[in-house]
């Protein structure tokens, strides 16, 4: 199998159809530019101004939640098709919404970025963290499709 992810140029991973919002979740991570949102809540840090501006709505996070908590990030296979060898493109698919993988791991940074930078115990900002919990596997993901050590990983 490996050897069919090395020579795609693009996969797609299909976490089944569309149910509990996940075609507001789907579109909702597509609809911002998460590595800019990351780079203004550092610059924030640094006491600069924050841009862009993002609004999180229960709605949101529900249907986020929700889609992190489908069955398929635990299955095995899913390890083959998320971390295929760039510069593969990987696309996420649910339904008919599709959203690349790279997106998603944008998202799940910026979630633990304003998580882990923010004092505050609103609930709004304890369900990143759970955010984060349930896309952890794409992070794990995404620093396999990094990896000087990928083929080392699969052949083990």
């Amino acid at each position: 199998m490996s050897q069919i992810y090395e020579r795609s140029q693009e996969v797609f991973a299909w976490l089944g159809e569309e149910a509990d919002g996940s075609a507001h979740a789907m579109k909702y991570i597509a609809s911002h530019d998460w590595t800019a949102v990351v780079d203004s809540l550092v610059a924030e840090m640094r006491n600069l101004t924050l841009e862009p501006e993002v609004k999180i709505e229960k709605r949101d996070l529900d249907s986020v939640k929700k889609l992190g908590k489908r069955t398929w990030w635990t299955r095995t296979w899913i390890m083959q098709e998320a971390t295929a060898k760039p510069p593969t493109h990987v696309w996420i698919m649910c339904g008919n919404e599709k959203i690349s993988l790279d997106t998603i791991l944008s998202f799940r940074l910026a979630c633990y970025t304003v998580y882990r930078s923010s004092n505050e115990v609103h609930p709004q900002v304890r369900q990143l963290n759970t955010i984060t919990r349930f896309l952890h596997p794409l992070w794990l993901f995404g620093r396999l499709r990094k990896s000087q050590n990928y083929f080392v990983f699969w052949n083990t």
